[in-house]
């Protein structure tokens, strides 16, 4: 069964926010991590509870909003989001307090708003949503389970309307304490010719349904996640296995959004990856929004903005090819933990 995509919105390091516009500029940021360009809060959540809002409530509760908006979906079925970190300034104010108040008369404010599931849980009590909720949590491939639950809750007639979402924050004490363990080195990307890549962060939601509609944007036909893939022959078999169960040819993809990120250990999984579609574009987007673990909520973003505007931007391409229709689409993630992910977008 398929499934359609009725809103998308993004928060993230590019002008995606709230736009009319196919794409942003995709200007390549100059600082150590790429941060989210803020939009004006205001105009989506009430003055009085913005104000106890960290950052990454903020993001999360006025993307999730203005994606049901769009969707005219007032009360979504179930609300799904995938999270790695989870809300890290909070977590970092509440172990200051802790330090500094010798553990006593501490607030508990921050200790509660510290928890994963605390956007999902804000985004439900602003909407007075008693439905099905849940915070997915599995490092690097967060997002890609959050939204499988979502499609087997569709797929099964659970629900109607799924908003399903991926979002992570970066504060200056993780960044640091990531870049003393030396496990990320940071840069500027120069189109990925560097063997070192950026931290980053977003926050990108989905409304998600099981009905064709005149307003729907693009579909899903088709997501998997496979474990431990530590070589390119068992990648290959993954891949062969997946297009085959779509009834889909390599020559049938328009494009590829590949994860690449700059990362050496990585590289040579993604290049030949991209190799293996010698007839489709390879798009990039880790250089624009940064690598983060659920990145990959914004390839697939890209991929139904490129489905839906049939067109792909200069600055994110890697591999240009002669392809006049871009009806379907292919996001391929592969994470430091050794796990992979294909997402199958097409055109409704």
């Amino acid at each position: 069964m398929d499934l359609y995509i009725k809103s998308l919105e993004s928060i993230s390091p590019q002008d995606t926010f709230d736009k009319s516009d196919a794409f942003p500029d995709f200007i390549e940021r100059r600082e150590p991590y790429f941060t989210c360009i803020t939009p004006d809060f205001k105009k989506y959540i009430d003055n009085r509870m913005l104000r106890r809002m960290t950052k990454i409530l903020r993001f999360g509760v006025a993307t999730a909003k203005l994606c049901l908006d769009n969707a005219n979906v007032m009360n979504p079925d179930a609300i799904v989001i995938g999270t790695g970190l989870g809300c890290l300034e909070d977590t970092v104010k509440f172990l200051k307090q802790i330090i500094v108040n010798e553990e006593y008369l501490l607030n508990p404010t921050s200790f509660i708003q510290s928890t994963h599931n605390t956007v999902s849980g804000q985004i439900a009590l602003l909407l007075g949503c008693k439905n099905y909720n849940l915070t997915f949590t599995q490092s690097d491939i967060s997002f890609e389970n959050a939204l499988i639950d979502a499609i087997m809750l569709l797929r099964d007639g659970d629900a109607e309307n799924v908003l399903v979402g991926g979002i992570d924050e970066i504060v200056g004490e993780s960044y640091e304490l990531i870049n003393a363990s030396r496990c990320y080195k940071h840069t500027n990307h120069n189109r990925l010719s560097s063997d070192m890549f950026t931290l980053g962060e977003g926050a990108t939601f989905f409304v998600i349904s099981n009905n064709n509609s005149a307003d729907c944007k693009c579909k899903i036909i088709d997501l998997n996640i496979i474990n431990n893939i530590i070589d390119l022959k068992a990648l290959h078999q993954e891949l062969l296995v997946f297009l085959d169960n779509n009834a889909i040819l390599f020559e049938d993809i328009d494009f590829v959004v590949s994860g690449i990120n700059g990362l050496q250990s990585q590289n040579y999984i993604y290049n030949e990856f991209n190799s293996w579609f010698s007839n489709s574009n390879i798009v990039c987007y880790k250089s624009f929004v940064g690598e983060f673990d659920t990145a990959v909520s914004f390839g697939m973003y890209l991929g139904s903005k490129i489905i839906i505007h049939n067109n792909i931007p200069d600055k994110i391409i890697l591999n240009r090819r002669n392809k006049i229709n871009y009806s379907k689409g292919l996001v391929f993630n592969y994470t430091k933990d050794c796990n992979c992910s294909f997402i199958l977008l097409s055109k409704c």
